[in-house]
């Protein structure tokens, strides 16, 4: 069992969530028990974490099925106990970024970590874009 209680800062019920999900993911490179352990070992390094997993390219046989895409193979993988995710999104600040990303880069073999554009990141969150305070920035990891 892993100790989210004594991380700092504080782990929330709803995060907590989303590592235990994390946790489940065997898929190529993607070790989802290493990547919360370290998560966890490294707590001031971001934000929030979770997993996604992106719908396809434009063109697709199901990007085009009724004009909206849904992602099944999530559906299909709870039945074998496991969250079908491929990718992941960490929001973290800038001053952890370069730290985050040499942990990432060294240890969790992802085949993609690109940094979202600041601006639209902040507009997807609600916030504004234009705000020169705003230091938070968003990871977005694949792994093939």
């Amino acid at each position: 069992m892993l100790d989210y209680d004594s991380a700092t800062p504080p782990i929330t019920q709803v995060q907590r969530l989303h590592l235990e999900l994390l946790r489940t993911v065997r898929y190529n490179e993607f070790d989802g028990e290493a990547i919360v352990r370290d998560l966890l070992a490294h707590r001031e390094l971001w934000i929030s974490a979770m997993g996604e997993r992106l719908p396809p390219p434009i063109g697709h046989w199901l990007a085009k099925r009724k004009g909206e895409y849904i992602d099944l193979r999530r559906l299909f993988f709870l039945s074998g106990d496991r969250w079908g995710v491929d990718s992941m999104i960490i929001l973290t600040t800038r001053d952890h970024l370069d730290a985050l990303k040499a942990r990432i880069t060294k240890h969790w073999q992802a085949d993609l970590l690109e940094e979202v554009d600041q601006e639209e990141a902040a507009w997807c969150m609600g916030l504004d874009p234009h705000d020169k305070e705003n230091d938070m920035v968003v990871l977005y990891l694949w792994w093939d």
